[in-house]
């Protein structure tokens, strides 16, 4: 480590000199009394080492230099303050202005109203009722209704969704990520162990990812069978992860 170092502070104090000639450059060490020593070609390696170096050098303090910025410009930088500026102006104000950024409840408002629950008439063999008021097929799409409740996340149970290919489904959520105002498609498959279930869950799977969907950018999905329950646990980190 040391003759390492010893080496690259020796690089540091090598200073490099070169002269155009008509096939390239010619390249010269600059000695300690000012003269100049010839590199000769089969030494040049010992000049792309220095001149590497030093280049390795300049580009860390670059870096340094870019990366005190940046936490600069995040110690001071607040998202939401284009919101709040409007957020912050009377109601007076407010009627006579269109802001630049949607407000969040408005935007949510408008986003449910583009994306109204409970239109897939399938008959119901059974509904459970969730924390939000509306009925649901199965006990584990309550679990999910009520944990995208509990965090506040904008959601519709069985909206109408209708695909590229001119198809239309009816998801079992539809969720908004306020953050970043993008819809998630959450789609729960609870009967994988049954092979006709579980043949149509792919073929499912396929038509999203045909129509543009991608998993953990636009569709989320969760599984359960006899032998393997609902994970809350893991739906939490999804939601954190994705919809937060």
């Amino acid at each position: 480590m040391h003759k390492n170092k010893a080496e690259s502070d020796r690089k540091k104090r090598e200073i490099v000199c070169y002269s155009k000639r008509k096939k390239g450059y010619q390249y010269y060490l600059k000695q300690n009394n000012g003269t100049r020593e010839y590199v000769k070609k089969d030494n040049l390696n010992q000049v792309r080492e220095i001149l590497q170096a030093d280049y390795d050098n300049q580009i860390c303090d670059v870096l340094e230099k870019e990366s005190l910025l940046i936490r600069q410009f995040l110690n001071q930088y607040n998202p939401d303050m284009v919101k709040m500026t409007y957020e912050n102006l009377s109601e007076a104000r407010k009627e006579m202005i269109h802001p630049i950024v949607c407000p969040d409840e408005e935007f949510i408002q408008m986003w449910l109203k583009n994306h109204e629950g409970q239109k897939n008439d399938y008959p119901e063999k059974t509904s459970y009722l969730t924390a939000r008021g509306e009925t649901v097929r199965s006990k584990s799409e309550k679990i999910l209704a009520d944990l995208f409740h509990k965090y506040q996340i904008p959601y519709s149970y069985e909206s109408k969704l209708c695909l590229s290919n001119g198809a239309v489904i009816y998801p079992d959520f539809v969720l908004l990520n306020i953050r970043t105002r993008k819809t998630i498609v959450w789609e729960h498959f609870g009967m994988v162990q049954n092979p006709d279930y579980a043949q149509r869950t792919f073929h499912k799977l396929d038509m999203y990812e045909k129509n543009g969907f991608e998993l953990g950018k636009n569709l989320i999905f969760t599984l359960e069978s006899n032998d393997i329950l609902l994970d809350v646990a893991a739906i939490e980190v999804k939601i954190k992860r994705y919809l937060l």
